[in-house]
């Protein structure tokens, strides 16, 4: 019997990160959805089908916020702050698009960001 207190992960978790990323949410939040802490959520990462839930939910993020940024510059949402968008957008996601991350090569981001 291992050592410890006894993991709270569930399988279902996958598809609950999926859709709270979907709805533009970031994966460090996540925990509190389901009252957790992040930290908790990062240790699941060891399981592959919750490590593949986060990319496929990442990638669902960024295209919640890229239609939010299509139908902004479109005049299709009131009020839209495009600086504020411009500024979220690229806290949320430079590493993909500006430093090349590749969430499936973490040893090669690593390295990008040692030398950031």
């Amino acid at each position: 019997m291992p050592a410890g207190r006894p993991t709270k992960y569930k399988k279902k978790y996958c598809d609950l990160l999926i859709k709270h990323m979907a709805s533009g949410l970031s994966y460090e939040t996540f925990g509190a959805s389901i009252d957790v802490c992040k930290t908790t959520v990062y240790t699941w990462e060891k399981h592959p089908e919750f490590l593949n839930a986060k990319k496929i939910g990442f990638q669902k993020c960024q295209e919640f916020w890229e239609k939010m940024g299509v139908h902004g510059a479109a005049g299709k949402l009131k009020n839209f702050n495009a600086a504020a968008y411009i500024y979220n957008c690229k806290n949320r996601f430079r590493k993909s698009e500006t430093y090349g991350h590749d969430p499936d090569n973490e040893k090669s981001n690593v390295q990008l960001q040692s030398k950031l």
